[in-house]
C-alpha cells in the first residue's frame, strides 16, 4: 500500500515537472513567434524600400533609354536590382513561412500542455481516493 502511494507521488512529481518543462517550451516559442514577427515586418520594410528603387530605377533606365546614353549600364543595373528584388522576395517567403508554422507549434505545445494537466487532475483524484477497493 505505501509502496503504491509512493509510486503515485512520483509519477505525480513527474507529470509536475514535465508540465514545467512543457511551459518552458511553450514560452520559448511564443518568444520565438515574436521574433518571426518582427524579423517579417523588417522584411516588409526591406520589400517597401525595394520598391521604391523599382520605381527609382524605371525611371532612370527611361530616361537613358530616351537618351541612349550608357544603355548597357542601365541593364545591367536594372538586372541587379531584379536579383535583389527575387532575393529579397525568397528571403521575405521564407520568414512568411517560419511565422506561419509558429502557431501550429504553438498549438502543439499547447495541446500537450492540456492533455498533461488532464492526466496530473486524474492522478490527484485518483490519490485522494485511495486505492481502487
Amino acid at each position: 500500500m505505501a509502496g503504491e502511494d509512493m509510486d503515485m507521488m512520483q509519477i505525480l512529481q513527474e507529470m509536475r515537472q514535465t508540465l514545467r518543462d512543457i511551459q518552458t517550451r511553450l514560452g520559448g516559442v511564443e518568444i520565438r513567434l515574436g521574433s518571426l514577427e518582427t524579423g517579417k515586418d523588417r522584411l516588409q520594410s526591406t520589400v517597401d524600400k525595394m520598391a521604391v528603387r523599382v520605381a527609382v530605377i524605371e525611371s532612370t533606365m527611361a530616361t537613358k533609354l530616351a537618351t541612349k546614353e550608357d544603355f548597357a549600364e542601365a541593364r545591367a543595373y536594372g538586372e541587379s536590382m531584379l536579383a535583389r528584388i527575387v532575393e529579397a522576395s525568397e528571403i521575405a517567403r521564407d520568414a512568411g513561412r517560419k511565422i506561419l508554422s509558429g502557431p501550429a507549434i504553438l498549438k502543439q505545445v499547447r495541446g500537450e500542455l492540456d492533455d498533461h494537466e488532464i492526466r496530473l487532475r486524474h492522478l490527484e483524484e485518483k490519490g485522494r481516493r485511495g486505492p481502487a477497493a
